[in-house]
């Protein structure tokens, strides 16, 4: 599976396919992988470059999958443009996050990414816009809290997205206000992180852009902990390789971008898992003992212990994220800042039905509830959709 990640495909990588597969004994279990990494179209494409065939019905199963995620993806895609004309001729401006912009301009096939929803942030001014807008479109909160006048301001300081959901179809979208709920990437986007990618023939969306996009790809993937191999697919195939200085300039430019650990995090799993040259670089990473934790805890969760399990159902799976988080900032302000996040959650503070007079009580009810439902799940997250 790893080394189908390391796209584009060289001779060098076709050649370390082939010899992987070659000692493949369980084609099902690969299966698994794919499934559980989401990381089906990058599999699919690495064996037929290498010109290997798995078992015809481990092939028929692929092959479904890997057909399914590519009309999922065309689908977001045609929506990602529909929306993207819908705010422009409003005058609003909206910056679309991973997705269709990522893939075209990452891996420029809507058959290698995986995508589930779309991810579109505007400024916070415009929120109130945005949501006016969205339900014109045909989308509805899929809590309406989000947008009730009793809520919203709610949603609004501690959040950082509110779902919605096309009426009548599969297609989810996160309206974003802020790029992440940890404390990095805090600052407003500037018109030199935005660029214009093209989606279709004449089609373009606005997206982060150069060093913006990767600083946000390491934060985002750091923030889970990790937990799917598609992120980190995401952010090595906008890494330079084969060239350890080119890697290190850019490791110091995007950690300077208030991206925190989070890149250095990144870096030692692409060279752990994906093969990257990081030189000198390396050794200087591994310096920084914090990095090091950081960097087994993603492992460990990577691995789920040998078996294909999501992070939340893996013992104190979940637990680890949260640890992990509050390492990627570095002072005691990222701390706090964090364990505001971790603590003021807006879904729950709704669903306490605090009177606003008492918010500042929230904390205490929110470890409770954490500590009890870990106790009941026996470290596990309690059970739920994974989208």
């Amino acid at each position: 599976m790893l080394v189908c990640l390391r796209f584009p495909f060289g001779d060098e990588e076709i050649a370390a396919i082939r010899e992987a597969a070659a000692a493949v004994l369980e084609w099902h279990h690969l299966v698994a992988i794919g499934e559980r990494h989401r990381v089906f179209g990058l599999l699919l494409r690495g064996l037929a470059s290498a010109k290997v065939r798995p078992p015809d019905d481990v092939s028929a199963i692929m092959q479904n999958a890997a057909s399914k995620q590519a009309r999922q993806a065309m689908m977001l895609a045609l929506e990602t443009m529909r929306l993207g004309r819908i705010f422009y001729d409003a005058g609003l401006q909206a910056v679309f996050l991973k997705g269709a912009a990522l893939t075209a301009l990452a891996f420029n096939d809507a058959s290698l990414r995986h995508s589930k929803d779309v991810d579109l942030w505007v400024p916070p001014s415009q929120v109130a816009a945005a949501v006016k807008i969205l339900q014109t479109a045909g989308y509805e909160p899929e809590d309406p809290h989000t947008i009730s006048p009793e809520h919203q301001d709610v949603w609004l300081r501690y959040g950082k997205a509110m779902d919605w959901r096309r009426t009548g179809t599969n297609i989810f979208l996160e309206l974003h206000w802020r790029l992440t709920d940890l404390p990095l990437l805090r600052g407003e986007l500037q018109p030199a992180a935005l660029q214009q990618v093209e989606i279709a023939p004449g089609s373009s969306v606005t997206t982060l852009g150069g060093d913006a996009l990767l600083a946000y790809l390491c934060v985002h993937g750091a923030s889970h902990g990790w937990g799917r191999l598609k992120w980190l697919a995401d952010v090595y195939v906008l890494l330079p390789h084969n060239d350890p200085a080119a890697v290190m300039a850019t490791y110091h430019r995007v950690k300077d971008l208030d991206a925190g650990r989070s890149v250095g995090q990144a870096l030692l799993l692409c060279h752990d898992l994906l093969s990257l040259d990081l030189g000198t670089l390396q050794q200087e990473l591994q310096k920084d003992a914090t990095l090091q934790y950081l960097r087994k805890s993603a492992l460990r969760l990577l691995s789920g212990g040998g078996e294909t399990r999501e992070v939340d159902a893996q013992p104190f799976g979940s637990t680890s994220v949260y640890l992990s988080r509050f390492l990627l900032g570095s002072g005691t302000r990222a701390v706090l800042s964090e364990l505001r996040t971790w603590t003021y959650r807006p879904d729950e503070i709704v669903e306490s039905r605090l009177p606003r007079p008492l918010f500042f009580l929230f904390p205490i009810v929110r470890v409770g509830s954490w500590l009890a439902s870990r106790a009941k799940h026996r470290g596990r997250t309690a059970p739920q959709a994974t989208k």
